[in-house]
């Protein structure tokens, strides 16, 4: 029975370490399996995958040939102000009638064709010499060579002078007869300019002068 109980224990230890063997070795085979499989792996993945740049490196290579872009500027929205309307033209005044002058004789061809009210012609003592549509030519003569002679006084160089409110009255030097100044004043119901002025005093002056030949 001894010997029969030692048979078996040798037994049961031979199975053992046939077990032990047997793992040890599907653990071995296992590891050189995987290791293979790890192997191929690596040098699969070393001939697929490239090397990656970097971050930077991508970021700051560029090829020699592209330009650089233009940074885009924001579009900036100018508001005009409104353009106010052009003012209106400004009034302009009335402008003297053009006279045409025809012939002229006398004092009444004068008013008529000058459209004038009133002229008068004196000396520088006041004496009337000739008149056509005054009231009162004797007082206005005196009046007008009393007050000449005043501007004369103050300006030796002065001719004429004038008043106008709506229109114009003025008294003017027009020639030397004898020693004597003479004037003539006229009246105007409406603006003349200084050219018309000017014209209605040389007709004066014509019109003096026929007198003259008359007499």
């Amino acid at each position: 029975m001894q010997e029969v109980a030692e048979m078996m224990g040798l037994v049961w230890s031979a199975v053992i370490a046939v077990a032990v063997i047997v793992v040890l070795l599907t653990v071995i085979s296992g590891l050189r399996r995987i290791t293979t499989e790890l192997k191929l792996m690596r040098e699969a993945l070393q001939i697929t995958i490239k090397p990656v740049q970097p971050e930077e490196e991508k970021a700051t290579a560029r090829p020699q040939s592209e330009v650089p872009a233009e940074p885009e500027t924001p579009q900036q929205t100018v508001q005009t102000a409104p353009v106010p309307p052009p003012p209106p033209p400004p009034e302009q005044p009335p402008q003297p009638e053009v006279i045409v002058v025809g012939e002229i004789s006398d004092l009444k061809d004068l008013l008529r064709t000058f459209n004038l009210k009133s002229v008068l012609l004196f000396d520088s003592a006041g004496h009337v010499i000739d008149h056509e549509g005054e009231d009162d030519p004797e007082r206005l003569a005196a009046l007008l060579a009393e007050a000449f002679s005043v501007i004369m006084m103050a300006n030796d160089r002065a001719k004429s002078f004038a008043v106008f409110d709506g229109g114009v009255e003025g008294v003017v030097k027009v020639a030397t007869v004898d020693e004597r100044e003479v004037y003539a004043h006229f009246r105007t119901g409406r603006p003349v300019g200084a050219e018309e002025l000017r014209r209605i005093t040389e007709q004066i002056r014509v019109v003096l002068a026929r007198m003259l030949e008359v007499r």
